[in-house]
């Protein structure tokens, strides 16, 4: 029987197939559009320019993370154990918006400290609470209730609508160096407009936001401590590397490792986009790891060979000369692709499922914690391929460890069964 017929006879893989799809559509809503204005925007800004926006970016991202607190993996799971009891799935959406919105709150007065603090964030006050626009969309933005009901197909189309809008309104709107900063009003207002558009048809299914008490907003922040440490502890080597970097090597080294991390970051989105389709089917079907896990690394595999083949024709392509120094960048941050999935088949897809969320944290420190070590050193001494160096790194000892630890546990399951 071909593959095809196989597909057409199966429930459940063709709706891993239409997920794959539909997330595939968002990822290039959220993701590809703003690639196609990089290299305008590189001849627009200037590489000083483009890389105080990157330098935001790296601010930005602690923040994301700190509002998702890792939601995106547990609201998956416990959604796609009760997907067909709408009241149950009510409570969860319920509780953990409104634990966003705490969140949220919290993150924007942290901000406002951190800009009246520190000299270098107040410089760039309006260009850091620009971009903080993206975070109110991105908590606004409920995915994982879509991911867990497997139902990504309906929210999909409109995103990719809506942040079509914005992506043209970059080319239409952005002439100078002084437009710079509506390229994060433009990004978060598209993050905010998806965010609401996804709120209204989940209202529209039924699943409608009510209030919940104080306490289960605590509850659900405490429960997550681990994965939201899972989350932010990454952080330490990567975003801090590129704060790091901004600190000492200034805004242009800032904008030649942004140039090399956006195509590295194409071979983690569709990384992402494997993982999302598959985490709430093995959620229930731990039983075809095995098969999953073959496949996510030859894909991976291939995807890490090319982005290292072709960095110059990438590089040159999309960027003028004063970012050549990203070639060896890219080169350097494609290996680290191959390790990023070991981490995500063992790590996310067997240990999280599988309820070793502190298990993942501490790997996830320790990893981390090498890689703010090292990253002193290789930023200083090697600029932004140092900060290539230690994400390369740290993830070789993330994924590693991780596959180390499910063969631990897969040993340990056996001898109780034998």
């Amino acid at each position: 029987m071909s593959i095809w017929k196989r597909i057409k006879g199966s429930k459940e893989a063709k709706n891993l197939l239409s997920n794959f799809f539909s997330l595939s559509l968002l990822e290039v809503a959220g993701y590809i559009f703003p690639l196609l204005t990089v290299p305008y925007l590189a001849h627009i800004l200037g590489v000083e320019l483009y890389g105080a926006i990157a330098f935001a970016s790296a601010i930005i991202v602690y923040f994301q993370t700190f509002v998702d607190y890792g939601f995106i993996f547990t609201a998956v799971r416990d959604i796609a154990r009760c997907r067909d009891n709408k009241d149950e799935i009510t409570t969860i959406y319920s509780e953990i918006m409104w634990a966003r919105g705490f969140l949220l709150l919290c993150a924007f007065i942290l901000l406002l400290i951190l800009i009246f603090a520190i000299p270098k964030f107040y410089e760039m006050i309006w260009l850091l609470l620009a971009s903080f626009l993206i975070v109110v969309g991105y908590a606004m933005f409920p995915t994982w209730v879509f991911q867990g009901m497997e139902k990504m197909k309906y929210i999909t189309i409109f995103n990719v609508i809506i942040k079509l809008i914005f992506t043209v309104a970059v080319f239409c709107f952005i002439k100078d160096r002084a437009d710079y900063l509506l390229q994060p009003i433009f990004t978060g207002l598209g993050y905010i407009i998806s965010g609401a558009s996804a709120m209204w048809l989940i209202n529209r299914w039924g699943i409608k936001l009510h209030k919940v008490s104080f306490s289960r907003i605590v509850y659900r922040i405490r429960s997550n401590f681990d994965l939201f440490l899972t989350q932010i502890i990454p952080n330490l080597y990567s975003s801090a590397s590129v704060l790091f970097l901004g600190f000492v090597c200034g805004p242009a080294a800032n904008g030649i490792y942004d140039a090399a991390n956006r195509f590295n970051n194409l071979g983690n989105r569709l990384f992402s986009i494997i993982s999302r389709t598959f985490y709430p089917f093995l959620s229930r079907r731990m039983d075809k790891h095995s098969s999953f896990s073959k496949s996510y690394l030859c894909i991976s595999s291939v995807i890490a060979v090319l982005l290292y083949i072709f960095a110059p024709f990438i590089i040159h392509t999309f960027f003028p000369s004063d970012f050549d120094g990203a070639i060896a960048t890219l080169r350097v941050l494609s290996i680290s692709l191959v390790f990023l999935a070991i981490y995500i088949i063992y790590g996310v897809n067997f240990l999280i499922i599988k309820g070793f969320e502190k298990e993942v944290r501490s790997i996830m420190l320790y990893s981390s914690l090498f890689g703010l070590i090292i990253a002193i050193p290789s930023v200083y001494y090697l600029s932004y391929i140092g900060v290539a160096i230690t994400v390369t790194a740290s993830r070789g000892i993330m994924g590693i460890w991780s596959m180390i630890k499910v063969k631990q546990v897969q040993k340990k399951l056996m001898d109780t069964n034998a």
